[in-house]
């Protein structure tokens, strides 16, 4: 059961992740793709965010939260 706000509008919001390490050409080209050098790496919509240090700041001053929101799916607001 999910108890906090974040971790709801994270268990509602589409989300998708790759394994890179295990493809050296696909771990390279989010590399080049990012100008990042380090791991994890966080997209948003294609746009790169950050690592997860970053996410928990982007977290903690609620612009992860913003960044998520149009993400969730439309509810129709008569229900």
């Amino acid at each position: 059961m999910i108890t906090c706000a974040f971790g709801y509008l994270l268990a509602e919001v589409p989300l998708s992740a790759r394994n890179i390490l295990e493809n050296p050409e696909l771990k390279n080209g989010v590399k080049g793709f990012s100008h990042w050098p380090t791991f994890p790496q966080i997209f948003i919509n294609g746009e790169f965010i950050g690592r997860s240090d970053i996410i928990l700041i982007m977290h903690q001053s609620v612009e992860l939260k913003d960044k998520l929101i149009h993400l969730l799916p439309k509810v129709d607001k008569e229900e």
